[in-house]
């Protein structure tokens, strides 16, 4: 008889032998594949926490800044004049009201009306500064009659010529204000007790002028020649159309020196602009504009049948602006942060700005300041996936890439509930509203004026399409008809009724030939940016004894709200800087920096003179060693 049980050892495998062996091997493999899942979650989370909890380290710079200029010993820096001479310059030129109006005729066609403003101002900066206009070293052309061109030339013709701007003009003083003026609106009067200057035009624009002047009329006197050929542009028209100043000018200044876009044009262009701040956040600033927003006046009218009063229909045309305007105003443009990493073009100079003073002592601790700091850490952690090599970098780049989305999109939840919100957005504002011409009568057409600030990575077209659709969806609901920027015998009907679309209907166009792009954005990086990095170390020379701490004066590139003469000026020079040097001294007490800036009682700090005098003539030194 056979031993089955041996057989079975010794033979053939029992089934259940077979069964066993199989399932320690299944459960091996089934550890192996959990320890993978572990270590691949370990991983994952390792480098989650990493991007949510990665911090900013102090020893990484901030905001990084050029060294202060050093003079060379062969260049002697005149000392500024006393802070009365530069004053008593001042309140000269604000004495001669130069007023400028929004309903200006071209000066030719107007000649003497042009004439009887600028002419007496001329005759001053003739009896004022007469080294300037009568040295042989420096000559004055007048651009369409009242457009100043002095031009001081360098003795390297081959140089780009530096160029300074600033404008005669002034905005109007309101009639019905002028006693609420504490001295004459051009009285130019003079506080030396307070250190004041008060008067129309005091700060902008002819501080500026004049310190220019009178830093050329010093280097004259201290036997100064330039290499670098120095020219000062002064336009007239700033504050009203800017068509007759500075596009005159700069169309000279292209026949003089050629356009920068055939490599040729001007070295770098100072205009006015910002200024310095003792006391942004905490830290004491110095903020050159780079750029600047774009601008966009639009008309829109709605159109009705008129009739009398006594049998109104439910709507008029101003009951249907009102509820146009209200839903234009409940849908404004969304703060947006363009960063480089969406966006080719780089960073936005608003953005840029906020990054450079993220650790001001009044600033990091807020909700903003927070929100800045995660997004320059998740930045620089971006950085560093990217620069790695790793097995999983691809995905470690993704990961790191949408957390520096997550910290944008927290940055602009902050922006939005901040007074810096305005720079990353397209800003609209409702400024004149009429309609209606008799208390019995229905009004047949209303009208409001709509002024938009661009930002500055978007641009016109935009904004028009933007305001079309707002409109479109009040007209859809009301029935009316649309006519946005479009020829008379072009017409958009409204879907429910074309009869009542075209007696009632909205019209939308551009006011006042007022659209203008975005400016271009000055280099700041590489080696395009010389002319910023000698910028910035000049405006950090100037204040070298006046800012706090040991950093000193920080120059953070920024953005203009408004728009200067430099807008005429893109195709001279890349290199455009809006900056109006100020003072760091603080303002009396009870006096607001911004006082009297187009209202009443205009004022300008008599240190910012002596500051600004300090900085042209700095500038137009540097120049000529920056080659």
């Amino acid at each position: 008889m056979r031993d089955e049980k041996k057989e079975g050892i010794l033979g053939h495998r029992p089934a259940e032998v077979h069964t066993t062996n199989h399932t320690r091997t299944k459960g091996r493999r089934v550890r192996t594949w959990l320890l993978a899942v572990l270590i691949l979650a370990i991983y994952t989370w390792s480098l989650n926490r990493s991007n949510i909890f990665f911090q900013e380290t102090e020893s990484e710079p901030i905001c990084p800044q050029e060294a202060p200029w050093q003079p060379s010993s062969k260049q002697n820096i005149p000392a500024p004049p006393s802070k009365e001479i530069l004053a008593k310059l001042l309140s000269g030129a604000v004495q001669v009201n130069t007023t400028g109006f929004d309903d200006s005729p071209p000066v030719s066609a107007d000649p003497g009306r042009w004439d009887a403003i600028f002419s007496p101002f001329r005759k001053y900066l003739y009896s004022a500064f007469p080294e300037v206009h009568f040295s042989p070293s420096i000559t004055l052309e007048r651009v369409n009659e009242h457009g100043l061109l002095y031009t001081w030339q360098g003795s390297q013709k081959d140089l780009k010529p530096i160029i300074f701007t600033a404008h005669q003009d002034v905005v109007p003083v309101d009639p019905d204000t002028l006693n609420r003026w504490d001295y004459g609106a051009f009285s130019g009067h003079i506080d030396l007790e307070k250190g004041l200057i008060y008067g129309r035009g005091a700060s902008d624009d002819k501080a500026s002028l004049i310190m220019l002047l009178a830093s050329v009329t010093e280097l004259l006197k201290a036997g100064f020649k330039p290499s670098r050929t120095i020219v000062l542009a002064f336009g007239f028209d700033e504050e009203s159309s800017g068509t007759e100043g500075a596009p005159y000018l700069n169309k000279r200044l292209e026949e003089l020196y050629g356009s920068h876009k055939d490599g040729k044009g001007a070295y770098m262009l100072i205009d006015e602009g910002n200024s310095v701040d003792s006391d942004m956040h905490g830290i004491s600033v110095a903020e050159p504009a780079v750029a600047e927003k774009g601008y966009l006046d639009v008309k829109l009218s709605v159109h009705t049948p008129g009739g009398h009063s006594s049998v109104p229909p439910k709507h008029t045309s101003i009951g249907y602006l009102s509820k146009i305007i209200s839903h234009i105003e409940d849908n404004p443009h969304k703060i947006e942060v363009k960063i480089q990493e969406d966006n080719k073009g780089g960073d936005s100079p608003a953005l840029q700005s906020l990054l450079c003073i993220r650790d001001a002592p009044q600033l990091r601790k807020t909700g903003l300041g927070i929100a800045l700091s995660k997004f320059a850490a998740a930045r620089k952690h971006l950085e560093k996936v990217k620069a790695k090599s790793s097995c999983m970098k691809s995905y470690r780049i993704q990961r790191a890439a949408k957390k520096l989305q997550v910290t944008k999109k927290l940055l602009e939840k902050e922006l939005s509930t901040s007074q810096h919100g305005v720079e990353f957005t397209t800003t609209q504002a409702v400024d004149i509203v009429y309609g209606g011409v008799k208390i019995n009568a229905l009004p047949e057409e209303a009208t409001v004026l709509i002024n938009h600030r661009i930002d500055a990575n978007l641009d016109v077209q935009y904004v028009r399409d933007h305001l079309k659709h707002l409109v479109s969806q009040v007209a859809n609901e009301y029935g009316l008809g649309v006519k946005a920027w479009q020829s008379e015998d072009e017409f958009v009907h409204s879907v429910k009724n074309d009869q009542f679309a075209k007696s009632h209907f909205i019209e939308l166009q551009d006011a006042f030939h007022s659209a203008l792009e975005p400016a271009p954005l000055t280099p700041l990086q590489g080696k395009d940016a010389s002319p910023y990095r000698l910028l910035s170390s000049v405006i950090r020379h100037t204040y070298a004894n006046e800012a706090k701490g040991k950093e000193g004066l920080r120059v953070v590139p920024s953005l203009m709200g408004g728009n200067t003469d430099t807008k005429s000026y893109w195709n001279l020079t890349q290199h455009l800087f809006r900056f109006a040097p100020g003072t760091l001294t603080p303002l009396p007490k009870g006096v607001r920096y911004d006082a009297g800036i187009h209202t009443v009682n205009e004022i300008v700090q008599i240190d910012s003179l002596s500051d600004g005098f300090r900085f042209y003539t700095a500038m137009m030194l540097a120049a000529q060693e920056d080659m």
